[in-house]
């Protein structure tokens, strides 16, 4: 089959560019590190590669997640020291109350320690993250949860707290229920043993009784009727202290559960981009010998061709 000049110097030209582009692309591949820029370089790659990048970016958010996650429940756990600070404090303060010999002005006293108790206590329940949070109003966190009405404190909130997703197979709560904690305490009352009472209402009782001035006339009675008082309340107070400790054991697990899954995902994280690495790196061996060779395919067309051109049908027409 016959090839004309024209042909041959088509198909030859084709060529040459052709080995140039190759040069370039491996000239930029060599010199940036990166082989894999798009499908075209290697679409099998490039797609093994855009799957692990998903895997990659969903590990990423799952650390985020555990990051403001613990942050959050750093928060919570602060809350939740104050929290047992404030009813070892009214513990102890009963313990000196618990006396048939209480007098007019230690009743006073007492009265002066519960109400800046109470007061503690409901500044606790509604203390708020970094982000503005309430850390105990459950799924709405924009207003206080517990809300003081004439003397009475209610909890408003929404339940239990918003769940995060930590790892692909594991989610967990950003706080305690507010509910649990401070609302749903074990009565240590005999007359209603059933039945939960909130630390607002214990201290609400207890502030109602210790408000009773001791007289003169009556004071065995009075006294003995306070006492009786301050005897439930502590039971009570006993309670809300064990589901404080317990409420913080729980977040403290969650905490170390996080830690763990950090270590994991940090390892998982440094096998992904090492495998995205190698897919997307230059096998510096391979690109330079393929440099080379494409550099010798360009020199030996080039020079064919030149020579090509010297034996071309013009110049024996025009000697």
């Amino acid at each position: 089959m016959r090839v004309s000049s024209a042909q041959f110097f088509a198909a030859s030209s084709a060529s040459m560019q052709n080995t140039q582009s190759n040069l370039l692309t491996l000239q930029q591949q060599i010199a940036s590190g990166i082989a894999l820029t798009s499908a075209g370089d290697n679409p099998s790659a490039f797609g093994q590669m855009a799957q692990l990048q998903q895997t990659q970016d969903t590990n990423d958010q799952y650390q985020s997640n555990r990051d403001t996650t613990d942050a959050r429940l750093t928060s919570v756990s602060s809350a939740l020291t104050n929290l047992v600070t404030t009813l070892q404090q009214g513990k102890q303060t009963l313990v000196g109350a618990n006396t048939s010999l209480m007098t007019e002005s230690q009743r006073v006293g007492v009265l002066a320690q519960v109400k800046q108790q109470y007061q503690q206590l409901l500044s606790t329940a509604n203390q708020r993250d970094a982000s503005g949070v309430a850390l105990f109003g459950g799924a709405n966190g924009t207003t206080d949860p517990f809300t003081n009405t004439g003397g009475s404190v209610q909890y408003v909130g929404s339940g239990q707290p918003p769940v995060v997703q930590v790892s692909q197979n594991i989610s967990m709560p950003n706080s305690v229920s507010g509910d649990s904690v401070f609302v749903r305490i074990p009565n240590s009352d005999a007359s209603n043993p059933n039945a939960n009472q909130s630390i607002f209402k214990t201290y609400e009782k207890l502030i109602t009784a210790l408000s009773t001035p001791i007289n003169a006339a009556t004071q065995a009675t009075d006294v003995a009727n306070l006492q009786k008082a301050v005897q439930t309340a502590q039971g009570n107070l006993d309670n809300a202290y064990q589901v404080a400790l317990q409420a913080q054991v729980t977040v403290g697990t969650q905490q170390a559960q996080l830690a763990t899954l950090n270590s994991s995902g940090s390892n998982y994280g440094e096998q992904l981009k090492e495998q995205i690495s190698k897919l997307q790196s230059v096998d510096y061996t391979s690109a330079i010998s393929q440099f080379s060779q494409q550099q010798v395919s360009l020199q030996a067309a080039q020079k064919t061709f030149t020579a090509m051109q010297g034996m071309s049908l013009f110049q024996y027409i025009n000697p």
